[in-house]
């Protein structure tokens, strides 16, 4: 399953309901490579384990984002076990920085990443309102200064803004066996920062959608108009009949009033017509996020609002 759509369209959100491990999240754009999520229900074989997943590194692209000619490898990032599942994301995020700084030690983001995760528990074990959890890499706390100084010495700045290359999650001990892919949403502005990143984030949604076994979770907000798109028109050219493409309108919660009868051509199948149909769904807000609403609370705040929604509901 390869989820895209425009950036802030809800995709990582999304992904972490389908997969059950929480990611990387935050205002504006928070994924900027490919997320590979491999998950299996065979039991780990690391002892005492019942959840256990390995992140690897798959680079397969230079700093100019050519492929390269020897064989791709995965490079070994960090193992978690069921005890660090909540700290998962300060690794994605980690192994995301890795990526993008092709010229630094691997070794400088896990140890960066593990004094994210220890701050967040330290915060967690004094009744912390959450906010040193959600600094991740952008912040620090005291007993990690150190090391969070490090890392802001050794990479200011990013070398490169979006890559080809992957992270790979290998999660066993999983509910279902699946495999699931995150892609940087598509750049639909003129911003000239973005420069040729704006074609390369379309280069990789057209590569990962064009496999025949793909299904193509194809996202968009509410708020937005489907004609216009971009998603949808790379969905209808790899997949012209529909037949393995999963339309998921996100942000119910947030359509205008008297506007959702504009939705109803779409989830009905009559404007573009799925095979595998629509679903609609309600993410996590930005406050949401920022004070860690865990999947279960999310789960229940959607579960509340279709149930009470005036056109939902009927």
């Amino acid at each position: 399953m390869v989820v895209c759509g425009n950036q802030s369209a809800g995709k990582s959100s999304l992904l972490e309901r389908l997969c059950g491990v929480r990611l990387p999240r935050a205002a504006g754009t928070c994924t900027k490579c490919p997320t590979e999520v491999r998950l299996s229900t065979a039991p780990p074989t690391v002892p005492g384990a019942s959840w256990y997943c390995q992140i690897k590194l798959r680079r397969e692209y230079s700093k100019d984002n050519k492929q390269l000619e020897t064989a791709p490898k995965e490079l070994a990032f960090e193992a978690l076990n069921q005890d660090q599942k909540d700290q998962l994301h300060h690794y994605i995020a980690a192994a995301q920085r890795a990526l993008l700084n092709p010229d630094t030690p691997l070794d400088i983001f896990v140890q960066y990443a593990d004094s994210a995760a220890a701050a967040a528990a330290a915060a967690v074990d004094a009744d912390s309102n959450g906010a040193a959890a959600e600094s991740g890499l952008a912040g620090s706390s005291s007993g990690s200064g150190s090391k969070t100084a490090g890392l802001a010495a050794a990479v200011p700045a990013d070398q490169l803004q979006f890559t080809r290359n992957v992270v790979v999650l290998e999660i066993t001990g999983a509910d279902v066996d699946l495999a699931l892919i995150d892609l940087p949403g598509i750049i639909q502005t003129e911003q000239a920062d973005y420069g040729s990143n704006v074609e390369l984030v379309q280069q990789l949604v057209r590569h990962y959608i064009s496999s025949k076994r793909a299904i193509i979770v194809a996202t968009i907000t509410c708020r937005d108009d489907i004609d216009k798109e971009l998603v949808v028109q790379l969905a209808r050219e790899e997949d012209r009949e529909g037949r393995r493409t999963i339309g998921v309108l996100t942000k119910a919660d947030q359509i205008e009033a008297c506007a959702h009868d504009t939705r109803l051509p779409v989830l009905q199948g009559e404007s573009y017509p799925l095979r595998l149909g629509y679903y609609v769904v309600v993410n996590p807000s930005q406050k949401d996020i920022n004070n860690n609403m865990s999947a279960a609370e999310a789960a229940a705040e959607e579960a509340h609002f279709f149930a009470t929604d005036a056109f939902f509901s009927q």
